[in-house]
Order: structure tokens, then C-alpha cells, then sequence
């Protein structure tokens, strides 16, 4: 009856908790991705820049070291292709934690109304 109900409720907003954990894993694991591929940034720029320098300071080397510098920017792009799936990636888990919430809410105020329900019986009973 209502105790069965109510136990149901509660193992619908456990199991919607554990999908909001597991949406929450996969955001932080998206988001540790995009701090790495950050840093590779960071790193490649270096990189550029100090292939940059080699090239002024020899003339003789500008051909290599073009070359170097066309590798370093397609890490880059390859890199920014990445941070841009790992920000859809996160933008798909937000929306799930949303739909997630939004279960969680519906069955807390469905819970509520059981209760409500549930007090309003026994308070018949009571003298």
C-alpha cells in the first residue's frame, strides 16, 4: 500500500541520486580533460614561440624550423578540437543532471503528497 509506495519513491530518488553522481563523475572527468588539454596549449605555445626565436636568430634554420612550427599549431588545433568535444560533452552531462533534478524534484513533491495523504489517514484514526 502507501508503505510500499513510499519505499518505491525512495528507491526511484536513490537511483536518480546514483545518475546525478555519475553525470557529476563524467563532468569532473570532462573537466580535468580540458585543464590538461589547457596546459598542452600552454605548452605548444611555448613551443612556437621559442622556435620563433631560433628562426630569427638563424636564417640558415627557417626552413626546420617552419616546419616545427606548422607541427605545433596542428597540436594546437588538434588540442582545441579536443576542449571543444570535452565542453559538449559537459553541456550534454549538465543537461542530464538537469532532467536528473527535475526527476528528483517531481518525485520529492510526489513523495510530499503521499505523506500529506498518509498523515491525513492516520489522523482519522486517531481519538
Amino acid at each position: 500500500g502507501v508503505s510500499d509506495s513510499a519505499q518505491n519513491q525512495f528507491s526511484q530518488i536513490f537511483n536518480l541520486l546514483t545518475q546525478v553522481q555519475e553525470h557529476e563523475m563524467v563532468i569532473k572527468h570532462a573537466m580535468e580533460e580540458q585543464t590538461t588539454g589547457s596546459g598542452q596549449i600552454l605548452e605548444a605555445i611555448k613551443a612556437i614561440n621559442d622556435i620563433t626565436s631560433q628562426v630569427k636568430d638563424g636564417s640558415g634554420n627557417m626552413i626546420a624550423g617552419s616546419e616545427e612550427v606548422l607541427k605545433e599549431m596542428q597540436k594546437v588545433i588538434s588540442i582545441t578540437r579536443e576542449v571543444d568535444v570535452s565542453m559538449d560533452d559537459m553541456n550534454v552531462c549538465l543537461g542530464d543532471i538537469n532532467i536528473a533534478i527535475e526527476g528528483v524534484n517531481n518525485v520529492t513533491q510526489e513523495t510530499k503528497a503521499s505523506i500529506d495523504m498518509l498523515s491525513g489517514e492516520v489522523e482519522k484514526f486517531t481519538v
